[in-house]
């Protein structure tokens, strides 16, 4: 009896784990599209430029790219637990296969990279073990959350932050600005991590996913 009992309470846990489902989604092809006060970054397009091997980084297009031109193709990954879609998810690139390669096509995230002398990021599209940022979209504009972060310019000696008070941040600090990066130097979109941007090219923008 109490082997039954046991096999029963087994079957039952298997079934209410079975029964919380994930699984992993991508949306749709959409375009990124800035919003800015200067006009002359107001609707560029977004597209992932060269910086090096299996390497890019956001640059811009003055108007729209062809319909048909999946290289300026972006998609949201994410994931749906118990019938709920995550809040947040990777941004991913699809890096195109040459007919002759080996190499098969990537999906590649969307990730930041520090420049150790400022506080202006880089966006940075690329593959490997920890690459990619978690991001999400208040309506259609592209943010990454806050939570779990603090403001550090309000610490105080022994006196624990309010962490808490990060849950629910939208991060928009997204710029355009002129960088050096790998290797080149180009107006490209960038991250600034607090403040205002050590960069003086840098201008303000949103990042607007535009479906395809």
């Amino acid at each position: 009896m109490r082997l039954l009992a046991s096999l029963l309470a087994s079957l039952a846990a298997i079934t209410a784990v079975a029964a919380q489902t994930q699984t992993s989604n991508q949306t749709a092809p959409f375009y990124l599209k800035l919003t800015a006060e200067n006009p002359d970054l107001n609707g560029n397009y977004l597209y992932a430029g060269h910086t090096g091997a299996l390497q890019q980084t956001w640059l811009l297009f003055d108007s729209k790219p062809p319909a048909n031109d999946t290289s300026v193709f972006f998609y949201w990954n994410y994931t749906i637990y118990n019938d709920v879609p995550s809040q947040t998810g990777l941004l991913t690139w699809l890096f195109p296969s040459r007919p002759s390669s080996p190499v098969p096509n990537l999906w590649l995230p969307l990730d930041l990279t520090l420049d150790i002398r400022s506080n202006v990021a880089h966006t940075y599209i690329s593959s490997g073990p920890g690459y990619g940022i978690y991001v999400g979209w208040d309506g259609d504009n592209l943010y990454i959350p806050g939570a779990g972060t603090t403001d550090d310019s309000t610490n105080v000696p022994h006196v624990y932050p309010n962490v808490t008070s990060s849950f629910g941040l939208k991060l928009q600090q997204w710029y355009v600005c002129w960088v050096y990066f790998g290797s080149y130097y180009y107006q490209a979109v960038a991250w600034v991590t607090a403040g205002a941007p050590h960069n003086p090219t840098c201008e303000a923008v949103s990042i607007v996913r535009e479906f395809v």
